[in-house]
């Protein structure tokens, strides 16, 4: 295509003059320019897909400043997600700020990529043009799909970390950290739920630190403070157990008691194996007053220590559990248990009258109205891990849920609520039984 040797403007093949400038055009004068490359944009569609959040597509084409900038929010985005673990900045804020890079980057990115597919881009010099193909804007309209599906994790993220991190500043906050996981985790069973589950319990703990260095002026008062919250701790437990087996005196001596409350335990021996459990009437049901202890199947004590099952009684999954009750007696179904709770005043009250005056950590310990004496012996998971003994425990139903999982109640150091769960039969829980 000619131009004018003198202005640049473009000139007709056969005009003598320049109609910009008036300069004669002649053939030695008259400068051609190339016309720009046609290149197959499938590869750099791709890269851009890929390898965009690098800047790597800009870079290929020479746009190096776009191609920087890519790169710098790929990096503050990475960098705020793993970073808040050691900024003063809160953890909440530092996630948005991960979120805001992320979706600016991918809304770049997708813009270079619809561009390539419906063949409008071009490298910096515009010497080459990348032609697109009809199948590449498929391929990106699936894109945006799997990009707006994590952008709703993403949202969800943030509920689950916000809901974990209610009242947080209280001096329970780890402990809190620790009874949400649990909910959560036994809520949302699916794998991918359970990941999300262990990343919001990370950022809660990262987060009662924050919040505990921000309270206390120097590494010297934190710890005072700390040590100081223990001990009051401490004293306060002491003086609700010996408040509890003063009133549990009292109450037993007393003759003006509703039949109900009267505590009247038995011993149960086991012809098994000549252990002993207590038993005590609740109501119209009896049930044993212990953990039941008796080696069976695969049932196993908590950490493979045989003193605890001696404290807790042993761990068993749901198909031993159903047939490991002694003679006369078995293992409750679901509306047995429920039975036991209404009688001790429906799921959030029960708790404290059924669990034992001591034996629960953080000041959990209950007032054991009936003599029911609920241990926190803790859990095993299938994989053969054990958790949370002294803090929460479990007991199985022989009720069913479905072919895979079954009814139990658990409870909860922090919490009088008696939980109702359907889980994983081959997890490893305590046992109750109840008289037949």
């Amino acid at each position: 295509m000619p131009f004018c040797s003198n202005c640049g403007k473009e000139i007709a093949e056969n005009i003598k003059f320049c109609s910009n400038c008036g300069t004669a055009a002649h053939n030695s004068d008259i400068s051609q320019t190339n016309v720009a490359g046609e290149e197959n944009g499938i590869g750099m569609f791709f890269i851009a897909i890929f390898l965009g959040w690098l800047g790597t597509h800009r870079f290929m084409t020479g746009y190096y400043r776009l191609g920087i900038l890519y790169l710098v929010l790929c990096c503050l985005s990475f960098l705020s997600y793993l970073n808040f673990a050691s900024t003063n900045l809160p953890s909440q804020f530092m996630v948005l700020l991960g979120h805001i890079f992320y979706i600016i980057m991918s809304i770049l990115i997708l813009i270079d990529a619809y561009r390539i597919a419906t063949g409008k881009f071009y490298n910096a010099d515009k010497s080459i043009h990348y032609i697109g193909k009809s199948w590449l804007i498929g391929f990106w309209a699936f894109t945006v799909f799997i990009l707006s599906m994590s952008f709703i994790f993403l949202i969800l993220f943030d509920y689950h970390l916000s809901k974990i991190l209610d009242n947080n500043s209280s001096s329970s906050c780890s402990e809190k950290c620790k009874e949400r996981f649990e909910e959560c985790k036994y809520v949302n069973n699916q794998w991918y739920m359970l990941s999300l589950c262990r990343s919001v319990y990370d950022q809660c703990e990262r987060q009662c630190e924050y919040n505990a260095k921000k309270g206390a002026k120097t590494a010297i008062e934190a710890e005072a403070n700390a040590k100081t919250a223990e001990a009051e701790a401490a004293e306060r437990k002491r003086q609700i157990e010996q408040w509890n087996k003063a009133m549990n005196k009292e109450l037993q001596k007393s003759s003006w008691l509703r039949p109900e409350q009267q505590i009247k335990q038995n011993l149960l021996t086991d012809s098994r194996d000549s252990k002993k459990y207590k038993t005590v009437k609740i109501g119209t049901q009896t049930w044993m007053a212990d953990n039941l202890n008796y080696n069976a199947g695969d049932s196993k004590c908590y950490d493979n220590k045989s003193s605890n099952c001696t404290q807790y009684g042993r761990l068993y999954n749901w198909s031993t559990a159903k047939k490991v009750c002694p003679s006369g007696w078995h293992l409750p179904s679901d509306n047995e248990w429920q039975t036991l709770v209404d009688f001790a005043g429906g799921i959030s009250a029960a708790g404290t009258k059924l669990k034992a005056t001591s034996g629960w950590d953080d000041n959990g310990s209950g007032t054991d109205d009936y003599g029911f004496s609920l241990i926190p012996g803790g859990y095993s998971y299938s994989s053969g891990n054990f958790d949370n003994v002294g803090k929460s425990g479990s007991w199985w139903s022989s009720t069913e849920g479905n072919a895979n999982y079954a009814w139990y109640r658990s409870m909860y150091s922090l919490s009088n609520v008696v939980q109702r769960y359907n889980y994983d039969k081959y997890h490893l829980f305590s046992v109750r039984c109840v008289k037949d």
